[in-house]
């Protein structure tokens, strides 16, 4: 495939994503700043939760959950410019394997507190050994 028409499907890709992640933080936005109006009309908080979570509800929009975006270190010449359209074993492990070390960087990036799911009453975050 030439690599113009590669390129042009990546731009495409690209310009979506970042539709999405301008989109999601302009949900986030609102939420917050209808949260920050209410107390500030001392609206009950118990109202105030509840215009909050229809808010999530409609926007589809999460408010307890943060997305990390993983994309591929930019000084990875093998994955911007190998053959991506190719299902072949060799070819899709190096995907992967870029995919991988993109995301082992990324995430070292952040620091996260262990949770308790307080439904099974588990520890998110430590290995638990039986």
């Amino acid at each position: 495939m030439p690599a113009i028409i590669i390129q042009s499907i990546y731009l495409l890709i690209e310009q979506k994503i970042n539709t999405h992640i301008h989109s999601k933080q302009t949900q986030r936005n609102a939420i917050e700043a209808v949260s920050r109006y209410c107390k500030q009309q001392d609206l009950s908080e118990e109202h105030r939760k509840r215009i909050c979570e229809i808010l999530e509800a409609e926007l589809h929009h999460r408010m307890d959950v943060d997305t990390i975006y993983i994309h591929p270190n930019p000084n990875d010449h093998k994955m911007f410019f190998g053959e991506h359209f190719s299902l072949t074993p060799k070819k899709l492990a190096e995907l992967v394997r870029s995919g991988f070390r993109a995301g082992i960087e990324t995430l070292r990036k952040y620091e996260f507190a262990d949770k308790t799911d307080t439904k099974a009453g588990v520890n998110v975050g430590e290995s638990s050994s039986t």
